[in-house]
């Protein structure tokens, strides 16, 4: 039972912990440098700074740019715990493999 229960763990690991550990640390930081970049292009827009890559950066579509900030806080947001909900699940399933082995081990 135990050998069935290692190579389970290791079938399943070989795709939740990649998949989690790199989609959490991207979020994240994408949903910490979405806002950053949509201050930029306002701020470069109130200033007439004319950068011309800060037209590009957030939501290209959207004109106003106190339009594209007020979004690219929402999606800022939304990443950031889109990458805390990875993390969080990630250490769920070590902590689920963690207790099952424990389990299996005193039976």
């Amino acid at each position: 039972m135990a050998v069935l229960f290692h190579f389970i763990a290791i079938c399943i690991s070989l795709v939740v912990v990649p998949t989690l550990g790199i989609c959490a640390p991207v979020f994240i930081i994408s949903g910490i440098a979405c806002p950053l970049l949509g201050a930029f292009r306002l701020v470069s827009s109130i200033f007439s700074l004319s950068l011309p890559f800060a037209d590009d950066m957030v939501l290209k579509g959207i004109g106003n740019p106190w339009l594209a900030f007020c979004f690219s806080i929402i999606a800022g947001v939304l990443l950031y715990f889109a990458g805390k909900a990875c993390w969080h699940m990630l250490l769920s399933y070590f902590r689920a493999l963690k207790e099952l082995k424990s389990r299996l081990l005193s039976d």
